[in-house]
């Protein structure tokens, strides 16, 4: 949806910043028509992010019109990722704006496709959030105190040995040598309580396991300011803000959330200086149903 006035005498920065979105877009539209759902997913992300910047430049440069068109743009590229409440955002702004009656029907549309898939989510978000924000306390990879996960394969691998609790007492009989600490470590894990409470739903993707819904959460996280996501060159980098510790507080402060406390301060001590290809790869040597199962397949405990 990002078309521009033939007419329009736009910068060179903006420039560059349109040809980098178009080839993403294009990217991802290949993938997706070839079938590889979740590539296409995270490559309309980035679109988004790139749109989004476009977006920005030219609201600065007074190109109000275009500016509007780009966050439809910006937007459409976001429900395509999945993240419906960050493009449901977009929308809602580009109807406050002056736009065509032809294109404010389209986003009428679209925002109430978005907020209806917004709405199914709402009752899992919480619960998903609340993985990450004790995942960012408690498996930094910043020695200086700060709240920091880099990248996300580290991410979601860390995630899935919190959700996969046995799983996790299997990586413990491999790493920990001594008895006496390895007995220590497996007795805070509350195994029950953990695979009622963490959502599974896991699936194998090309590293590894996975959630399409990690885009969804990010989002409903950073929109709360409980997080920000900066990128280092390719590298996303997750931080926990001060909204965010506030949230880790009370999480340790409620008796339900005792035994998933625990559990993501083991999960610290036993990897948290495993960089995520380091991670990735243990789990494909320590698990083989992991390690054969077909791309986006569920994955389950056993």
């Amino acid at each position: 949806m990002s078309f521009f006035r033939h007419d329009l005498i736009l910068s060179e920065e903006v420039n560059k910043a349109i040809t980098a979105k178009s080839r993403l877009i294009l990217r991802a539209n290949e993938l997706h028509e070839t079938g590889q759902l979740e590539q296409a997913r995270e490559v309309f992300a980035e679109a988004a992010r790139h749109e989004e910047g476009v977006a920005a430049l030219l609201r600065e440069a007074g190109h109000n019109d275009d500016y509007l068109i780009s966050l439809v743009s910006a937007a459409s590229c976001w429900k395509k990722a999945g993240v419906q409440d960050r493009a449901s955002t977009l929308f809602e702004r580009a109807l406050a704006g002056q736009i065509s009656q032809t294109l404010r029907k389209k986003v009428v549309k679209l925002q109430e496709e978005c907020s209806v898939v917004t709405r199914r989510l709402e009752n899992n978000v919480p619960i998903r959030a609340a993985r990450i924000l004790l995942l960012l306390k408690y498996c930094s990879d910043e020695a200086n105190g700060d709240a920091i996960i880099t990248g996300l394969t580290r991410l979601a691998k860390l995630d899935f040995f919190l959700r996969y609790p046995k799983h996790l007492m299997t990586a413990i009989e491999a790493v920990v040598d001594t008895p006496e600490l390895r007995e220590q470590f497996i007795r805070r894990i509350p195994v029950e309580e953990a695979t009622l409470m963490f959502n599974k739903l896991m699936t194998r993707h090309h590293f590894g396991p996975w959630d399409h819904n990690y885009y969804n959460v990010f989002a409903y996280l950073t929109s709360k300011g409980l997080i920000s996501v900066s990128k280092s060159e390719s590298t996303y980098v997750f931080r926990l803000e001060q909204a965010g510790y506030r949230a880790v507080s009370m999480l340790e402060q409620n008796r339900n959330f005792d035994g998933y406390v625990r559990l993501a301060q083991t999960l610290g001590e036993v990897f948290g200086d495993y960089l995520g290809s380091q991670l990735k790869q243990f789990i494909y040597d320590h698990f083989a149903a992991i390690a054969n199962a077909k791309l986006g397949e569920t994955l389950w405990e056993s």
